[in-house]
């Protein structure tokens, strides 16, 4: 999702945390690496302007792990935003949502939001219902649109990953989203929280920020990623 025009942003100083060998004891006594040296440390205003962030553990994953996040747009011009979704006939309930949202909206949403440790996938119209409630529950959460968006009302898109098969606990869920909406950080650590909150079987957070020179201008725009 991107807001424009973008601003004129520092260079980011690219930091690792670690870059230590150190082994810890993974399942079955095994040796697991060290993963901290993959983490790059960000300043707070590396991170683009115009969007909100926060996670939380709502109960998803058993280990209390961070497995809710929403990404919010705070700008007062529209927000525009695509998805590259997969070709396969039986999609999951999430992408399906997605799709359907942006196509609704000519590519405009007021944020997303994202859980980690069910996949809400092969699980039928409950997971379809399931996944436009997560939307909705961000949505209604929000403050009304900026009249500067116009009257097109744009939605929340959903991303789940994890488990196959399984329903969402959809009531943890849509009861912890308002918390997080009004809840939202602009820094460094609510970054890779979110980060965190995408995580599944992963050993680190994948959070990675660029600048790019904007063609035909003097300033600069910012690519933001946050991966499973």
């Amino acid at each position: 999702m991107t807001t424009s025009p973008a601003r004129a942003l520092p260079t980011l100083a690219r930091r690792a945390f670690s870059t230590t060998a150190a082994v810890a004891k993974g399942s079955g006594g095994k040796p697991t690496p060290n993963k901290d040296h993959h983490i790059v440390q960000y300043n707070d205003d590396d991170f683009p302007r115009g969007f909100g962030v926060a996670a939380t553990h709502c109960g998803i994953k058993k280990n209390g792990a961070l497995d809710l996040g929403v990404l919010v747009s705070v700008s007062e011009r529209p927000t525009a935003a695509a998805a590259c979704t997969t070709r396969n006939a039986f999609k999951a309930a999430p992408v399906t949502v997605t799709t359907e949202l942006l196509a609704s909206t000519d590519g405009r949403a007021r944020g997303f939001v994202v859980n980690s440790g069910c996949a809400n996938a092969v699980t039928g119209s409950q997971g379809l219902d399931n996944a436009w409630a997560m939307s909705k529950s961000l949505t209604n959460a929000l403050a009304p649109q900026p009249e500067t968006w116009g009257k097109e009302k744009a939605g929340s898109l959903v991303m789940s990953t994890g488990v196959i098969g399984q329903q969402l606990p959809i009531e943890k869920i849509t009861s912890a989203v308002p918390k997080l909406a009004g809840n939202l950080g602009l820094d460094s650590k609510s970054w890779m929280d979110l980060a965190r909150a995408f995580m599944t079987t992963d050993t680190f957070p994948k959070l990675d920020v660029s600048l790019r020179a904007a063609p035909i201008s003097t300033r600069q725009s910012v690519d933001q990623a946050v991966c499973q």
